[in-house]
């Protein structure tokens, strides 16, 4: 939570519905925004204020509103907040742009998403050696996700030589620090034998960490262990029991697996 006491995702709709209110980077609609303060309002006191304020207005033209007194006060986390509700709006170049004004500002997770931008492509010319040099920059910063990421990029072979080695180096930095995505890497690494000698003893281990975080992968692929047998005895019980685990969490895969047994496949 913020330190007003509003949610992130609170926070976030408001940012929504002020870009939708101001239009920035998207075409103003006062209905639209509306919409994003009201969605926000049961969790931020500054969306509830902002559909107050709208409800309350006639239905003359208004000039674009300002962030309440109560807006976050960090511009770095404003402007991450401003670069998220841009991406949901599918705006990746305007995205972009708020994430560097925070990362000019030294913000670690704005250095993350601009090499996720570079990484993936986003509204720049895909570049994996950028993409790195911003992952570096968020891990001198101690960013768990940059560890991560930098370790995927080794994992691919993506900018640089593929090195499975390093890419366990750089998840399990991530990992022993308790980053989910970390743990679930590091899992796969043992149980595909990649840069380590394949061990599932080691590979359910890490899965459990990360799924006890609530990741949906890696309970999907705890089912899997059991279903087929891998390092345990093979369990049709608990194969179940996970991935109804991870499918309450939207996990498709074991959404498709628990048909499977259900029509005995």
């Amino acid at each position: 939570d913020s330190a007003n006491g509003d949610s992130d995702l609170g926070t976030a709709e408001y940012w929504i519905g002020y870009m939708d209110e101001n239009g920035l980077g998207v075409p103003r609609s006062r209905a639209h925004a509306l919409q994003w303060y009201q969605r926000g309002a049961a969790t931020s006191v500054i969306a509830a204020n902002a559909a107050a304020r709208l409800q309350g207005q006639s239905t003359t033209p208004s000039s674009p509103a300002k962030p309440t007194q109560s807006a976050p006060a960090e511009s770095a986390a404003t402007e991450i907040a401003l670069a998220n509700a841009a991406y949901g709006h599918r705006n990746y170049k305007l995205a972009l742009s708020w994430l560097r004004k925070a990362a000019a500002q030294g913000n670690s997770d704005a250095e993350n998403d601009i090499g996720l931008f570079y990484q993936n492509g986003w509204s720049v010319p895909r570049d994996y050696g950028q993409a790195m040099r911003w992952y570096r920059k968020a891990v001198a910063q101690g960013e768990l996700n940059a560890e991560n990421n930098v370790g995927w990029l080794y994992q691919n072979g993506w900018g640089v030589p593929q090195d499975y080695s390093q890419a366990m180096r750089w998840y399990r930095k991530a990992a022993v620090q308790g980053h989910y995505y970390g743990e679930y890497n590091v899992g796969w690494l043992y149980l595909n034998g990649r840069g380590v000698p394949q061990d599932y003893g080691q590979a359910m281990q890490w899965f459990r960490k990360s799924a006890a975080q609530g990741f949906s992968v890696a309970e999907a692929q705890i089912g899997l262990m059991y279903q087929a047998g891998y390092g345990v005895t093979r369990d049709l019980v608990q194969a179940k029991d996970w991935y109804q685990k991870a499918a309450a969490h939207g996990n498709t895969f074991a959404k498709q697996q628990l048909d499977k047994l259900k029509s005995g496949g």
